[in-house]
């Protein structure tokens, strides 16, 4: 039984805990949140009998295997670096990985040196819908697949799904050469990060697509 510890009991905590209870080998065992309502509300439904208001006080204290990240991005590196220098085996956490570039190559060097395994929420290339789009795109039902392309309200948010349906649909084939811009005539934010109007992006994979 895999002993699991959630850091940010908010809407995607709680996706968590869900999908945890749904597996007869893990445990859910502590939470940590800042916000009191936040904290009760997930351990009213989830039966759990320890909370904490600091996360790194429930990485000192609690014997976890893993614990799930469901913060905002800028709050990211910070914590899953503490959690991999905690002990634990495992981290899996919200997408996107970090805010810039520089935090995410820092976090995933602390869990390489930790030897902790580091995953994220890319989830939708486990759904039905995508699986059988995939299935029907390769097993020639429709036709031959030459292109995939796709578009999002923002990059940092969804982009980060459609980059990882296209490695998807193209059966996780390495890059041959990307090549992107953004628009910073003016921003917006999300999640508190500042992200740019709009982007566009072209990736030439080592098959041809």
């Amino acid at each position: 039984m895999y002993k699991a510890g959630i850091i940010g009991c908010g809407g995607r905590g709680r996706a968590h805990g869900q999908g945890y209870q749904l597996s007869p080998d893990v445990e859910i065992v502590a939470c940590s949140d800042p916000v009191e309502d936040s904290r009760s509300g997930f351990v009213k439904q989830f039966g759990i009998d320890r909370s904490y208001d600091d996360y790194q006080k429930m990485l000192d204290e609690e014997d976890l295997d893993f614990v799930s990240v469901c913060t905002w991005i800028r709050l990211h590196k910070d914590m899953i670096v503490n959690a991999a220098n905690s002990g634990i085996k495992a981290i899996h956490a919200e997408k996107p990985i970090a805010p810039t570039w520089g935090e995410a190559r820092e976090l995933y060097q602390a869990c390489l040196d930790n030897d902790v395994l580091i995953t994220f929420c890319h989830q939708r290339r486990f759904g039905a819908p995508f699986v059988k789009a995939k299935q029907l795109a390769h097993d020639g039902t429709i036709g031959e697949l030459v292109r995939v392309e796709g578009n999002c309200p923002n990059m940092l948010d969804w982009g980060t799904h459609w980059f990882d349906m296209f490695l998807f649909y193209n059966n996780d084939q390495p890059a041959d050469w990307v090549i992107g811009q953004v628009d910073w005539t003016s921003t917006k934010e999300v999640f508190g990060v500042p992200v740019a109007a709009g982007g566009v992006s072209w990736i030439r994979w080592k098959n041809g697509l």
